[in-house]
């Protein structure tokens, strides 16, 4: 009677826990933002802004530790990705505020210091391994370190 109880007990438990897989491969993970190019021939090194993309199921979240965003509410921005062969798509940003709702970026000036340049941003990704990655959009190319 106690192994069947046992076995009902891990039966329920087990069905009741959801696995959520990411088939990201090597654009899960946390990167920061190093350099924006232009595509015109421009560069800046933005490392010490300390701007952070974290990469998890079909989010990214934009984070600044310290640097150039001083507006708090907007320190975490939140977007929908999809990656289709080498296109990385951004939409939908919102910003993150646990203090009241959170709320869709409507302001470019709140998500260009990340290198976005639209709401809705298409990148084509130039490079992705363990060590860094590049995405190219029609204005800007961003290097990244993974972290």
């Amino acid at each position: 009677m106690k192994k069947l109880f046992f076995w009902a007990i891990a039966a329920v438990l087990l069905s009741a826990c959801d696995l959520h897989s990411s088939d990201n491969g090597s654009l899960d993970g946390y990167w920061q933002l190093a350099v924006i190019d232009t595509i015109g021939g421009n560069s800046v090194d933005v490392c010490e802004n300390k701007l952070f993309w974290a990469v998890q199921g079909d989010l990214v979240e934009m984070r600044h530790l310290e640097g150039i965003i001083t507006d708090p509410r907007h320190l975490v921005i939140h977007w929908h990705f999809s990656l289709t062969g080498d296109q990385l798509t951004l939409s939908a940003p919102t910003a993150y505020d646990r203090t009241a709702n959170d709320s869709l970026v409507t302001s470019l000036n709140t998500i260009r210091a990340y290198g976005m340049n639209s709401l809705n941003e298409m990148f084509k990704v130039l490079k992705l391994d363990r060590k860094g990655m590049t995405l190219e959009s029609s204005v800007l190319r961003l290097h990244f370190n993974r972290y």
